[in-house]
């Protein structure tokens, strides 16, 4: 299902961000919001909105997009998946948007297996171990998979208006309880697939790239920075299990994928 208003601005897309004094930048998100990001004083300000844009609106831009790169450029290495804890390791879902990685999840959740957000996940190392935690605890779906995921009702509000995704109040999503950040069992990179559920392991090289490709960053264009970022995402990919897992856009198959 596409969001409503195109014109305004795209989930796939990155924000324009321009520097407006040393320590400041300025990050704009098409039609929807200008926001002033001040490292100096560590304040994000509003400095204009579409006449549309609700408190819905400015919350996910600056949760989901704002806050996952400032974390980025403070070091860390935040990828942009949706991630479940199984048998006390993290499963991590990468992919492009739209690829599914939130109804997967949502769909693990529905059976089970905890949901800890399903946007942003920051790497760290525990005693040598890398460790995943989401940004904060997030579920965004389209009505058509909520209906499709979850067996009961569930309680839902608008994400933003220029998109017909909801938050979704799942069931022991965000309640407080247990760790929040969990060894990383594996890494599964989504992708769309024709025939059936299929999975492959990535040599590290392959999900070295893998995980650039699917993380944030507050400038892609900052060489500095990339190269941090690709020596991280190299430590990754060499100490853990990453895969390819393509099939099909069929809730049918929400089952067996999520087997594997």
């Amino acid at each position: 299902m596409a969001d409503t208003a195109s014109p305004l601005v795209s989930e796939g897309l990155d924000p324009v961000i321009e520097p407006a004094a040393p320590d400041v930048l300025v990050m704009s998100f098409g039609e929807v919001a200008r926001f002033r990001i001040g490292f100096d004083d560590k304040t994000i300000r509003l400095i204009s909105t579409h006449p549309k844009a609700d408190q819905d609106t400015i919350d996910h831009l600056v949760d989901d997009h704002i806050a996952p790169r400032i974390i980025a450029a403070g070091g860390d290495l935040v990828l942009h998946g949706s991630a479940c804890v199984i048998d006390g390791c993290l499963a991590v879902f990468l992919g492009q948007t739209g690829s599914g990685k939130s109804t997967l999840a949502a769909s693990m959740h529905a059976d089970g297996h905890r949901l800890l957000g399903d946007d942003a996940v920051v790497i760290s190392v525990v005693d040598g171990v890398f460790h995943g935690e989401s940004v904060y605890p997030s579920l965004r779906l389209y009505r058509e998979s909520i209906d499709q995921v979850f067996r009961d009702d569930v309680r839902t509000t608008a994400m933003a208006f220029y998109s017909d995704k909801l938050h979704v109040a799942a069931d022991n999503l965000g309640d407080g309880t247990g760790p929040q950040r969990y060894p990383i069992g594996a890494i599964y990179i989504l992708t769309e697939g024709d025939a059936g559920v299929m999975l492959d392991r990535f040599v590290p090289a392959d999900a070295c790239m893998a995980l650039v490709e699917n993380s944030f960053a507050l400038d892609p264009h900052d060489p500095v920075a990339a190269a941090q970022r690709m020596a991280k995402a190299a430590s990754v990919a060499a100490a853990t299990a990453c895969y390819e897992l393509a099939y099909p856009y069929d809730f049918g198959l929400l089952g067996e994928a999520a087997r594997r």
